[in-house]
């Protein structure tokens, strides 16, 4: 293709003016990208920070919507989509987009010549409802927003009307999405987009750390089906590099980090100080959330003004744009932040980027330090600052990947089905889909590419209610699935829970911190709130709060300026170093075990002369200690006993914690397996593993340790992981991505502990099922993406062959590796209360068997409790009030649930049309032929039932073929031969008759509510001992139970453990309501009803003082109060001879009680008391000693004397 000279040349001549004038020459990026983006074509502009990519890709796009507005209008829908990972670069890009259509209106203004309307919005989750609505109603032109926020508005029905005009998407910070899992989701959502706009849109992908290029560039095209195959859409790229000048050092706190002598945090703080005040504008980058509010608080300590204020996630947004705004003005010095400021914001001119300890990531470390001098032919200034000695050596392979521009390669996520659910059930609550045209559409994203069929269909199946909802109520239906016709629709609430719980950041269960009037200042952790109590003082963002209130979403707190505070920490996952930058590090310590050169670390690694020195002085101390310095090409095994008299084995393998983690799994069931099952634990850091194992009274099998094989690890692995802390926090994440732990009301935040409460059940269910999706990849998310399998088998094939050599060596103390390596990283035990239970454990809340049974077994379940089981399974049947079905989806799902119905059960299930039924389901599943009746029950006594079309091979697999040779079908119920009617794929037989029967009877037994054998019997024709068989295994294994439910039936019944504890538990709940408290206005309004004070409820003479006295008997009350105050407020024209004539019927007694006056020597009547007669011993306290006066006393003890 012919290309003009000039890449300006096809603007139009006034954007062409103002280009030159505001920027003079166009930047590589720009000069090569916008021809290729002018084409039309796909294309992926790597280019180092500050070189005007964004502007690359804004700006022709720009150009076409001024040229197609000065000819006509724009349509009201949106033209540009900019997507980025991050809500606050979002806004800055809004921000610099605002300058130049100002800049630009006024050109056209100045030339006479009109300018059209170009609107631009921002779409995310900070964004108000308002401005949502004004979106709907008046599109933006360019549309400004997140992965997670396009899938919603793809989501919902008026949402997705705006993007019909797509002509272009820009996917900026590329590098930052496309190797994690928003990844997938967002080239599925790209997808759906396609499917939904006229013309397919251009993809324009930018970022300044990407490699390779061509797996980001297959990311970003997706695929395009060629002759039946899979073909990546064309992409081209343009490569300006992703390095700048750079001026970076490495700059030790203290002048030999091997000898600290306590916390080397002091010695950081006037280090960051004196560079902050060296600069203008410093930007200081820490790896956590605790650290950045920790260092803000003591640099501004030490500068005894606010010089440095901390910036992070867990700050509410109008903070953090306040925090940005300040840096702009020159108001504020520094912020010190964590990764929420590495990516493409625009905060100004930076002269300075300070990162405290490795970012563990090269791309990392340069997109940090890229935020100085963030313009063009402006160098970058960067100063880091190791803590420990290995922290040094990571810094030291940092810098030098930097120089080089080698960064970590992206591998993109492949066919994660966690999220494939998601995406599914979010299209079909909006669109009916054919399986085959959805699963054309999922092939065509890139991350999905090569995709089975039958993974995908078994995703299909999880969520249209494959596996039993009964035992877990995560595993309800999300879709139908009609095979008979083909057709994907979402359920009632699918929708909702799509948009609710979208996207695929894992909900940490953080809660607000909140002002008494709302006002957001941002979050804290759980854990943290847990330990906290109302007047705790805490810091965050600089400032000190007091914990007013802690309610169960929000932490209400008012300001407490001056007073000492705790320091909040959020609990967050380790980044483990990479193979290739782990690599680096091995080769770093070999140089410097052969040539220990202090020179050649300052000149080449950028290393002060304190660092250069401890590092030297490090690896010298570690070859005195073992002879060989464990590097990229020998490990060295380490083997000296701890204070305890334990033995300890420290394998020195520097290739990073996604390969010492696998590594140390296998090693440990080795040594297991050596050592009789004793004991031991297992401590896993990017430099090795560490073995502590008993005293055991003989040599250490060292010889387990050595010999293993790729496949021999990754089948121990394999057997190990299931049960970790790892695996149990990835699924909670993964079941949540998937839709199965639904977050519900998006008001209220669902606690952490509740989600890993639902997960652990969930995940001790879904255990007997090994196709169930979301458990078949957490095992892939384990092994492919927490683990490097690949570069595991990998080290072990390279040790077997001997290019990585094995040394053994036997120390009295450990070595300075060792001793580092203790203070490492426990990766396994990160999340311990993730750890999934033992499978006898009973679930939280369930009810203890053999006290079910005892309470069960004799006279059968109370009312109350029979009533709470019976509203149940009204529910769970879909006959109660509100759960039945009103389209034939929703009645084809309750028959899916309950198996087979008879007329009198189906009928049961459909709503009225008060209920919103909306014609009559039932005639549209015969009428689409995907429900049919057969003959079931004994020989004897056959009864038609109606079944789903496609559950006919499980029934003919349960029943065999001849006895379902005639079907009924069609609205007429007319009776023919199944050939007429199902299919010929559904016609055969496709499991055995015993595991047929099993589901039929399980779907059974889900809805019967208590039921006995003889009765099964009678439902089904199978034989009696083979059903008791099943009862009887099935309680076992805590499936039933058995008991004595209903009082009229004499046999044992046996009922679904799930259903009887959700009964029992609700009629608990209706006892406590019974009782339950009330408030104070309440309880007074009905204790005046009931003491007959209201006038409503007074008592009429005749009876009124019998009934008055009986309600206050036992009750002591003055003589006079009696008549005065409580029988004449109690009863109308009280009569007092009315209490006379009571008291003559002998019923009641009265007893008179006083204090005696010593003075008159007579005891007073002062209170008189009532009593049912014959009751005196519960109302009259012991018979007292009587009062004497001086002289009786005197002659009672003379008498006692003698």
């Amino acid at each position: 293709m012919t290309r003009s000279r000039s890449p300006l040349a096809r603007f139009h001549p006034l954007v062409r003016k103002w280009f030159k004038e505001t920027f003079a020459e166009p930047s590589d990026p720009q000069r090569q990208g916008w021809p290729e983006i002018a084409s039309g074509g796909h294309t992926l502009i790597l280019a180092a920070t500050g070189t005007g990519k964004t502007l690359a890709a804004f700006l022709w796009e720009l150009n076409e919507l001024i040229a197609r507005g000065t000819k006509e209008s724009l349509p009201n829908a949106v033209h540009l989509l900019y997507i980025s990972p991050l809500k606050a670069l979002n806004n800055d890009i809004q921000r610099n987009l605002d300058r130049p259509l100002i800049e630009l209106r006024d050109r056209f203004k100045a030339e006479g010549k009109e300018f059209p309307e170009i609107r631009v919005a921002v779409r995310t989750g900070d964004t108000p409802p308002a401005a949502r609505a004004r979106m709907l109603r008046k599109s933006p032109h360019i549309l400004i927003t997140t992965p997670e926020s396009l899938n919603i508005m793809l989501t919902t029905l008026k949402g997705r009307g705006m993007f019909s005009g797509v002509r272009a998407v820009i996917v900026d910070e590329i590098h930052a999405i496309a190797g994690s899992k928003r990844g997938a989701h967002l080239a599925l959502t790209l997808e759906r987009l396609e499917a939904l706009v006229e013309k397919a849109p251009q993809r324009i992908g930018l970022s300044a750390t990407q490699r390779p290029l061509d797996e980001v560039a297959r990311f970003l095209g997706g695929c395009e089906k060629n002759n039946g195959s899979p073909s990546f859409r064309p992409v081209t790229i343009v490569d300006c590099g992703m390095t700048k000048e750079m001026q970076i050092a490495i700059e030790s706190p203290v002048a030999d980090l091997g000898i600290v002598g306590g916390s080397i945090w002091p010695a950081v703080a006037p280090l960051v100080l004196k560079h902050i005040q060296a600069s203008k504008t410093t930007l200081v980058f820490v790896n956590n959330r605790a650290q950045a509010e920790k260092i803000a608080a003591r640099v501004n300590k030490l500068a005894d003004v606010e010089i440095a204020l901390p910036y992070h996630g867990s700050l509410a947004r109008e903070r953090r744009f306040a925090l940005e705004e300040r840096l702009k003005a020159g108001s504020l010095r520094a912020l010190v932040t964590t990764s929420s400021l590495e990516l493409g914001i625009d905060i100004g001119s930076v002269d300075l980027v300070i990162q405290l300890q490795s970012p563990k990531r090269v791309a990392a470390a340069l997109q940090r330090i890229g935020r100085a001098g963030h313009t063009l032919g402006v160098a970058s200034r960067g100063i880091l600052v190791p803590t420990f000695r290995d922290d040094a050596l990571e810094i030291a392979a940092i810098v030098a990947a930097m120089r080089a521009g080698d960064v970590e390669p992206t591998h993109v996520v492949q066919n994660a089905l966690d999220v494939l659910a998601q995406i599914v059930v979010a299209a079909v609550s909006v669109d009916d889909w054919k399986s085959d045209e959805l699963y054309e559409l999922v092939l065509r994203s890139y991350p999905y590419h090569r995709l089975s069929r039958s993974a995908f269909d078994e995703v299909l199946e999880m969520l249209s209610g494959k596996y039993p909802s009964d035992v877990a109520a995560e595993l309800e239906p999300r879709i139908t699935w009609d095979r008979v016709n083909d057709r994907l629709v979402g359920s009632r609430a699918a929708r909702m829970t799509a948009v609710i719980s979208g996207g695929t950041i894992p909900d940490r269960g953080l809660y607000t911190v909140n002002l008494p009037d709302r006002t957001r200042l941002g979050e804290l952790d759980e854990e943290f709130v847990h330990e906290s109590r109302m007047g705790d003082v805490f810091q965050l963002g600089s400032s000190t709060w007091r914990i007013a209130a802690i309610e169960h979403d929000r932490v209400v707190v008012t300001p407490a300026p001056g007073t000492p505070a705790r320091m909040p920490f959020w609990h967050g996952e380790y980044m483990a170093r990479s193979l290739m930058l782990s690599h680096r590090v091995g080769a770093l310590r070999r140089e410097l075990a052969e040539a220990p050169n202090e020179e050649r670390l300052a000149a080449e690694y950028g290393c002060d002369i304190a660092t250069a020195s401890s590092l030297v002085k490090y690896i010298g101390a570690q070859r005195a200690a073992t002879g060989v310095v464990p590097d990229d090409r020998n490990i060295v095994i380490e083997q000296f006993r701890d204070e305890t008299g334990a033995v300890r084995i420290v394998i020195h393998a520097a290739f990073g914690g996604r390969i010492t983690a696998p590594w140390g799994m296998a090693l440990a069931q080795r040594m297991r397996e050596a050592i009789n099952d004793t004991d031991l634990q297992v401590q896993t850091t990017d430099d090795g593993i560490m073995l502590r194992l008993p005293d055991l009274g003989m040599t250490t099998p060292l010889q387990s340790l050595l010999g293993l094989s790729g496949i021999e690890a990754e089948q121990l692995v394999m057997e190990e992981v299931g049960s970790t802390s790892l695996f149990g926090a990835r699924f909670r994440m993964n079941a949540a991505r998937a839709l199965l732990l639904p977050r519900g009301n998006p008001r209220r935040r669902m606690p952490l502990w509740l989600q890993r409460l639902k997960s652990l059940d969930l995940l001790q269910v879904v255990r007997q099922f090994p196709s169930f999706p979301i458990l078949v990849e957490t095992y892939r998310e384990v092994l492919q993406d927490a683990f490097d399998m690949d570069g595991l088998k990998e080290t072990l094939g390279e040790i077997a062959s001997g290019h990585i050599r094995i040394h053994a060596v036997q120390t009295a103390v450990p070595s300075p590796f060792a001793a580092s390596l203790q203070f490492g990283f426990v990766m396994d035990w990160l999340y311990g209360d993730d750890t999934p239970r033992a499978e006898q454990r009973a679930a939280l809340l369930s009810i203890d068997r053999s006290l079910l049974d005892e309470v069960m077994g004799g006279e059968g379940s109370d009312d109350i409790t029979r009533e709470a089981i019976e509203q149940t399974l009204a529910e769970r049947r879909g006959t109660a009030p509100g759960r039945r079905a009103r389209t034939d989806d929703e009645l084809a799902h309750l028959l899916d649930r309950a198996g087979d119905l008879s007329a009198e059960e189906f009928r049961a299930r459909i709503a009225t049309e008060e209920e919103g039924a909306r014609g009559d389901p039932f005639s549209k599943l015969l009428e689409s032929k995907r429900v049919i009746a057969i003959q079931l029950g004994p020989e004897s006594a056959r009864e038609w039932r109606f079944i789903l079309t496609e559950t006919y091979p499980r029934y003919v697999s349960a029943f065999g073929a001849e006895q379902l040779r005639r079907v009924r079908a069609t609205a007429e119920l007319t009776e023919r031969d199944a050939s007429d009617v199902v299919p010929e794929i559904l016609r055969q037989a496709v499991i055995n008759a015993s595991v047929a029967r099993r589901e039929i009877l399980a779907r059974f037994l889900t809805q019967s509510g208590p039921v006995t054998a003889l009765e099964v019997h009678a439902r089904y024709g199978w034989e009696r001992e083979w059903i008791e068989q099943r009862l009887v295994e099935w309680e076992r294994t805590g499936k039933l139970v058995r008991g004595k439910f209903r009082r009229e039936v004499h046999d044992i019944e046996w009922c679904s453990r799930r259903i009887v504890e959700i009964g029992r538990r609700r009629a608990l709940a209706a006892l406590r309501k019974q009782i339950e408290a009330v408030e104070l206005p309440v309880f007074a309004a009905f204790m005046q009803r009931w003491q007959h004070l209201d006038e409503r409820d007074r008592l009429d003479s005749g009876v009124g003082a019998e009934t008055v006295v009986r309600q206050l008997y036992g009750i002591a009350r003055p003589p006079t109060a009696w008549d005065r105050d409580y029988l004449r407020a109690r009863i109308r024209g009280y009569d007092p001879a009315s209490l006379t004539r009571f008291a003559t019927t002998g019923e009641s007694v009265w007893a008179g009680e006083g204090n005696y006056d010593p003075e008159s020597g007579a005891i007073p009547l002062a209170r008189v008391r009532f009593f049912e007669r014959g009751s005196g011993a519960i109302w009259l306290a012991d018979e007292i000693e009587p009062v004497l006066s001086e002289n009786a006393r005197t002659v009672r003890e003379t008498i006692t004397a003698e």
